[in-house]
């Protein structure tokens, strides 16, 4: 397909995996070709890997492991070496805790198969006291901040009942750094790593894409800090040419789910 040669010349490897899941059955209707279309995406994507910085290629190896994994790519012996290699390397710099998960997904690379992960212990940490012996219930945080955010979150859920909805997804698991960092200014490049968005909600099937996107504001949004950190995030938005809804609520309705609840309506259809 002409189309996968072109994604591949312009190294557009979120769109190549969109369109191999997309073209599943293109691999049975046509093997001989697919062969050389995932002969040269592997070739091309090691180049690439090989070059890159970690935090670009780190989510990258582990989708094209997943992907060979569920038969939808094929990949030579030598190049899922080298992507395991890659990954696992990157994984160590920028997410060592999810190393083990990561290792899961490999099968043909003998450093990765033999590389023996130990959870970092810092030598700084105190050891409890061993007159500690109940769990420090009240150290945990919940997954809801206000009770604002907890009535959305059930708003969302009535009304989207078959989709997935997550709370503070960060944006570097939203969007390809690789594809949108030459359209950001350097601060946005910065709050890319470090910002969140309130509430994602994503499809239920496949690789569970993002579908809609969701800010709830409120007076903690009025400060001069918060407004320019909006701001970096709805440039990062604008650049992909992806709505980011923003929610607010008028804090004296005594009904807020029902009140969500229409807003969303209204913004989505």
């Amino acid at each position: 397909m002409e189309v996968f040669y072109a994604l591949i010349k312009k190294k557009d490897w979120s769109d190549i995996f969109r369109h191999v899941n997309k073209h599943k059955d293109y691999a049975k209707k046509n093997p001989i070709e697919w062969a050389n279309i995932c002969n040269i995406l592997g070739e091309e994507f090691v180049r690439y890997a090989s070059n890159e910085k970690p935090v670009l290629v780190k989510d990258l190896c582990q989708k094209y492991l997943i992907f060979v994994s569920h038969n939808l790519l094929t990949l030579r012996d030598d190049l899922h070496i080298q992507v395991e290699n890659i990954g696992l390397e990157a994984t160590l710099i920028e997410d060592f805790n999810a190393v083990p998960n990561y290792l899961k997904l490999c099968s043909k690379s003998e450093k990765v198969l033999n590389y023996k992960w130990k959870k970092k212990v810092n030598p700084e940490t105190k050891k409890p006291s061993k007159t500690v012996k109940s769990p420090m219930i009240h150290w945990l945080s919940p997954l809801f901040k206000s009770e604002q955010e907890l009535y959305f979150y059930q708003a969302l859920r009535d009304i989207y009942p078959n989709l997935f909805i997550y709370p503070n997804v960060a944006l570097k698991n939203i969007f390809d750094y690789d594809q949108l960092n030459s359209s950001l200014t350097k601060p946005e490049q910065d709050f890319y790593f470090k910002g969140v968005v309130d509430f994602v909600i994503y499809e239920p099937d496949g690789l569970q894409h993002p579908l809609y996107f969701f800010e709830l504001d409120s007076k903690y949004h009025d400060t001069e800090t918060a407004k320019y950190n909006d701001s970096l995030k709805n440039a990062i938005f604008d650049a992909a040419g992806i709505k980011l809804h923003r929610v607010r609520l008028d804090s004296r309705t005594l009904t807020p789910k029902h009140e969500f609840k229409q807003i969303i309506k209204g913004l989505l259809g």
